[in-house]
């Protein structure tokens, strides 16, 4: 309703319409993408003409396809076929995630070059004299004739941590700032510049004050800042409103608002598009403000294929590129059951590594440890993510099954005491047990399973009926107990090596060697040089003092693929497989993977 100077004003919906986290899933996949989130699209914008269509970042990283574009598998591309598919779509803006820059700045800035949306980021800043992307961007909303002017003023922001990440190919050439500090100095510009309602492209998750990741998932503080009228979420890969986070002070997981301020996160991988309504109004008194907002989830449909059609010789070349036999293994590799062993498809990684380090120019006097996790163990990737390569015949696309992260491999020089805190940081992906209690559930979704380290070089049990911190028992080294005091050379993925996903302990570790190679290329060069490979032993086993049946969810696998102390219960809706094992004194077979 048009202002009539007695204090009624003018209204009008901006319908904010994205995408976050996609992680290279174009669609075409019985998991979704992009090309089955476009008939969402376009029936959300069809509803609200003028609707503003943003992606929250992380595109560029996610499937083997996109780590072949980027390590030069293919370099005869114009346009990123990610953002080809934004561009077909008519994207209007755009920010980055952390996983952008996991290929260099070179790629990911070739990468957008392509891309028509408006490109901003509040918080990096490059050093190296090459421009940054822009601040924020304005984006003038019809309002009607006669009917006040509508600015939508927009900026982003990624994860300050990705300058520890990602820091390979990071130092000395940007700076990455904290997000809310970022946001904070940057309203006033872009109220200067005439923005009425500002929205931040915010890569960064949901945390209640206090936590741990609080710098890492930083939206809450950004929803604080003075200014500041919506937040469209990503980089945590939940999604809300609703009941995937708990509420806390200012988090209302029920209304959709983070200090009372409208927010939304859609989750990942293209399982749902986030639609958030404003419902702004205009006073003489106050211009334009937020007075009311909803938030909606729309569902992936059928592929839309001519979305998929510019690249689909190029998914042809590097699909037929996939195939190569590089070699072979007796067992199967898989994770299905990696929170209860020591997982065969971890111990070939591991394997692999060594051999990687044992192969280069490199040596160390210290006492050589390898740490990995399985690179897919299910959790927010659903029944189907996991590791899971049961026919013996080892592939490229073996490779990208076991390194689904495009990490690179550092040594870093920790002591004893630095291992043991490591290891049982690790641990947090195990619930507490009741050793008295049947039916508990194993795992702790709050740590995933990537995150569930082992270290090849030395040996030790998990009881988790112990209290946090007092997990890991008869830890041992060449068959004696690891002293506090010693020091040990680890060989590790870059992320872990720099503290990712919580190892806050390895911050102050001192690293000795900070890039060895890739992580993919050293299980490919491994193969390459074994025509058959077998696996180490396990490291560690799981065990207590006396038995315990807990619960185990895990995805569809072998009825031969699973510790003989474990019984399938049920198949869910969802196509998750329910296991009952029981844990005891050294009671699981650790042969079986």
């Amino acid at each position: 309703m048009q202002e009539d100077g007695v204090g009624h004003s003018t209204s009008r919906v901006i319908r904010l319409i994205y995408t976050t986290d996609l992680h290279m899933a174009l669609g075409g996949q019985r998991t979704g993408g992009l090309a089955e989130l476009a008939p969402a699209i376009e029936a959300a914008r069809a509803e609200h003409p003028g609707a503003i269509l943003c992606d929250v970042g992380d595109a560029l990283q996610g499937t083997p396809f996109g780590e072949w574009l980027a390590t030069g598998g293919a370099s005869d591309w114009d346009v990123h076929p990610i953002y080809q598919m934004m561009n077909t779509l008519s994207f209007d803006v755009a920010t980055l995630g952390n996983h952008d820059l996991d290929f260099g700045l070179d790629h990911m800035a070739r990468s957008v070059s392509g891309l028509h949306a408006q490109l901003v980021c509040a918080n990096l800043d490059r050093l190296d004299g090459v421009p940054p992307p822009d601040r924020f961007a304005l984006y003038p909303v019809e309002t009607g004739p006669d009917a006040p002017l509508l600015t939508v003023g927009f900026t982003g922001v990624i994860p300050s941590r990705v300058m520890r990440w990602n820091r390979h190919h990071l130092d000395g050439r940007v700076d990455v700032r904290d997000p809310a500090a970022a946001v904070a100095e940057l309203i006033p510009q872009m109220r200067a510049a005439g923005a009425d309602i500002i929205v931040v492209l915010a890569h960064t998750g949901i945390v209640p004050d206090g936590h741990e990741d609080e710098d890492e998932q930083a939206a809450l503080r950004i929803g604080r800042i003075d200014g500041v009228d919506a937040l469209l979420c990503g980089h945590q890969h939940l999604t809300f409103p609703g009941p995937e986070l708990a509420p806390a002070p200012d988090i209302d997981p029920s209304a959709g608002t983070l200090a009372g301020t409208p927010a939304i996160m859609p989750g990942w991988a293209g399982q749902s598009l986030g639609i958030l309504d404003l419902n702004c109004a205009h006073t003489a008194s106050t211009g334009w403000t937020v007075a009311d907002h909803s938030a909606a989830f729309r569902k992936p449909d059928a592929p839309v294929q001519s979305l998929l059609a510019p690249s689909a010789a190029l998914r042809a070349r590097h699909a037929a590129w996939e195939k190569a036999e590089l070699s072979r293994c007796a067992e199967p590799l898989t994770t299905h059951f990696g929170s209860v062993m020591d997982c065969s498809a971890v111990r070939l990684t591991q394997s692999a590594m060594l051999h990687a380090f044992e192969c280069s120019d490199h040596s160390t006097d210290l006492p050589l440890v390898v740490v990995a996790a399985p690179g897919k163990m299910g959790g927010r990737s659903g029944p189907s993510g996991y590791i899971s390569i049961c026919d013996g015949i080892l592939t490229r696309q073996a490779v990208g099954e076991l390194c689904p992260f495009p990490n690179r491999l550092s040594l870093i020089k920790v002591s004893g005491a630095m291992m043991r805190e490591w290891l049982e940081r690790s641990c947090a992906h195990l619930n507490v047990l009741d050793a008295g209690l049947s039916g508990q559930w194993l795992t702790n979704d709050a740590m995933p399973g990537y995150n569930f380290d082992s270290a090849l070089g030395l040996t030790y049990e998990i009881d988790p009926t112990q209290p946090l911190g007092q997990r890991v028992q008869k830890l041992t080294r060449a068959g004696r107990a690891l002293d506090d005091a010693e020091d040990l050379a680890v060989l590790t993925s870059s992320f872990r090596a720099s503290g990712g996903g919580g190892f806050n302990m390895l911050d102050t570790a001192e690293v000795l060697l900070s890039d060895l190679c890739g992580l993919s290329d050293a299980v490919e060069h491994y193969l390459e040089d074994h025509a058959v490979v077998s696996l180490p032993p396990a490291s560690w086993q799981m065990t207590c003092a006396r038995p315990v049946t807990v619960l185990l969810r895990t995805g569809p696998t072998l009825t031969t693929d699973r510790p003989t102390n474990a019984r399938h219960l049920a198949t869910t809706a969802d196509g998750w497989e329910e296991w009952e094992v029981t844990i005891g004194p050294l009671s699981l077979d650790q042969t079986a993977a």
